[in-house]
């Protein structure tokens, strides 16, 4: 019988350097591995290396600690798409285009932070800061559709159900949503075979 530590693990104990970051870490790989619902907050401080007591000098429960890396996630994913955007530049069109690869990048090599953002089922009405974040997000959506309509740009997005939609059916107001619908739907094979 072996009394090492498990591969990974951290030193236990209360002396931990960074316990409130060793514990974000520590999510985000359980969540990586067995998805934002896979694991208990016991799982995350064992993780740690700290006792099951231990996460609760930093954060009220498990939702908290999701909704911490969920926050994270939509800051680093608005970073992500106003870079991308960039304003624009050289034209809306080709800013677009990118705008869709960064979405579709981030699902890709963020797959714990996007789980916790889309799929972790976090009540956003219960944290403000979360709700703050994932609006800030999305506020490239509206410079899309404002820039779109400048240029006189029609995004024409075909629907995709039995029978379609009829030739014409532009979406109205509600062509970036639905642009970034779809792209959000494609991210979930995406992330599978990684």
């Amino acid at each position: 019988m072996s009394w090492r530590k498990e591969q990974g693990r951290a030193e236990r104990g209360y002396h931990h350097g960074n316990l409130k970051e060793a514990l974000l870490q520590a999510a985000l790989g359980l969540i990586a591995e067995k998805g934002a619902a896979g694991f208990t907050f016991a799982d995350a401080a064992r993780m740690a290396g700290v006792s099951p007591a231990a996460p609760y000098r930093h954060f009220r429960d498990r939702d908290e600690l999701l909704s911490s890396i969920a926050q994270r996630g939509f800051e680093q994913f608005e970073s992500a798409l106003s870079q991308a955007w960039d304003d624009g530049r050289p034209d809306t069109v080709t800013a677009f285009e990118r705008v869709g690869k960064a979405y579709l990048a981030f699902a890709r090599e963020e797959p714990a932070y996007y789980s916790a953002m889309f799929e972790a089922g976090i009540p956003l009405d219960l944290n403000p800061d979360l709700r703050a974040a994932g609006d800030r997000a999305f506020v490239e959506a509206k410079k899309f559709r404002r820039d779109l309509a400048i240029e006189g740009c029609i995004l024409r997005v075909p629907f995709v159900w039995s029978g379609g939609a009829p030739e014409g059916d532009h979406l109205g107001g509600r062509r970036p949503r639905f642009a970034f619908s779809i792209a959000h739907s494609l991210t979930s094979p995406l992330r599978m075979r990684s």
